[in-house]
């Protein structure tokens, strides 16, 4: 199976907008592909969340092995040589923590599946067929939503915490006019779901510090 993504960004008046895509590609067609547009979403968060959904795909669908391509030497250095550091500094000045612990563990549970997956880094804008089709459909979904941000205000009312939340997992609120009951299903969904992954992160890095000094003893 062979993955490629791709985010997109602009600022308008001072306001981010973000796409991401993956394209599921075999036998020279897209089998498969999912978009998502995010109010907020800066460059780096789009192509990272990119992988956070493929990656999420990859866990509900692959067998055997997966190869997924990003131009974003961030995202694939992050990924495959970066981590490991990170999670001994305790993620100290990275950038869309909550996002990353979510992919340290679907690595780890695609694995626990029997899923080899590589992250690869192509070149942007070099001819490659699939990279230019994710980017093209990245910015062509931005094109189409950008600018629609209704829950601006509702989300400048929020903690700092769980707007970063919010923006990480890309959840998308009810904002119209008498839907603050909507508002506090969401708060109380990212709480639930910002515990639920610290306390799967802290025993998943108990271990991966365990192998390390293993390895290290070897």
């Amino acid at each position: 199976m062979e993955i490629y993504l791709d985010g997109s960004s602009v600022q308008v008046e001072g306001k981010w907008y973000g796409s991401n895509v993956f394209a599921v590609v075999g036998d020279n067609e897209v089998l498969w592909q999912e978009k998502y547009y995010q109010p907020g979403g800066t460059i780096g968060l789009m192509e990272l969340r990119a992988l956070l959904n493929a990656m999420e795909y990859v866990k509900d669908n692959a067998r055997g092995h997966v190869d997924i391509y990003s131009d974003s030497e961030y995202v694939v250095k992050g990924a495959t040589q970066w981590l490991e550091q990170w999670i001994k500094n305790d993620f100290l000045n990275v950038k869309h923590v909550m996002v990353w612990k979510h992919i340290l563990m679907l690595q780890q549970s695609v694995l626990s599946l029997g899923v080899t997956v590589n992250i690869k880094w192509v070149k942007a804008h070099s001819g490659n067929l699939w990279n230019d089709y994710v980017d093209n459909e990245a910015k062509k979904y931005l094109g189409c939503h950008c600018g629609r941000d209704t829950s601006e205000r509702e989300i400048g009312s929020m903690p700092m915490s769980l707007i970063d939340t919010i923006h990480n997992f890309g959840l998308m609120p009810v904002t119209s006019a008498g839907e603050r009951n909507g508002w506090e299903a969401m708060l109380y969904k990212v709480e639930k779901m910002e515990r639920k992954i610290n306390e799967e992160f802290s025993n998943l890095k108990k271990e991966i510090v365990n192998e390390i000094k293993n390895s290290k003893n070897h």
